[in-house]
C-alpha cells in the first residue's frame, strides 16, 4: 500500500510524457513539409553551384555539400523546436497551419502526409514516415 502513491506519481508523469508525444505527432506533417521545402531549394541551388564549379575535386565538393547540409539544419532547428513546443502547449494546430502556409505545404487526404503544393511541382513528395519522431522516452 505504501508504494501506491509513488506508482500513481510515476503513472501521471508517464501519461504527461505520452500526451506531449501525441501533441508533437500532430505537427509532424508540417515539420516534414517545412524541412522538405527548404531541403529541395537548397539541393537545387547546390546542384546548380556544383555544375558551375565543375573543376572542384570530390573532397572539395563534399565540403560544399556538408556546408549546405549544416546551414539547412541550423536554419530549421529553431522553427522545429518552436513548433514542437507550441504543440506541447496546445497551440500546435494553429502554428502548424502557419508553417504550412509559409512553406506552401498541404496535408495529403487520409494519410496525414506532407505534400508540397502544385505551385512547386519539381519538389519531391514526402510522407510522415520520412521524419517520424521516436516514441516517448521510457
Amino acid at each position: 500500500r505504501a508504494a501506491v502513491p509513488a506508482a500513481e506519481a510515476v503513472f501521471k508523469q508517464e501519461m504527461a510524457v505520452f500526451a506531449d508525444w501525441l501533441s508533437v505527432r500532430e505537427v509532424v506533417p508540417a515539420l516534414v513539409g517545412m524541412r522538405s521545402s527548404v531541403r529541395a531549394i537548397a539541393d537545387a541551388e547546390l546542384q546548380g553551384a556544383l555544375r558551375r564549379l565543375g573543376h572542384l575535386n570530390a573532397p572539395d565538393r563534399a565540403v560544399i555539400e556538408r556546408l549546405v547540409d549544416r546551414i539547412v539544419g541550423k536554419v530549421l532547428h529553431g522553427p522545429t523546436i518552436n513548433l514542437r513546443r507550441q504543440a506541447v502547449s496546445g497551440r500546435g494546430p494553429e502554428h502548424a497551419r502557419a508553417v504550412r502556409n509559409l512553406f506552401s505545404v498541404r496535408e495529403a487526404q487520409n494519410s496525414g502526409a506532407a505534400v508540397l503544393t502544385e505551385s512547386n511541382p519539381h519538389r519531391p513528395e514526402t510522407t510522415e514516415s520520412d521524419a517520424s519522431p521516436a516514441g516517448p522516452a521510457t
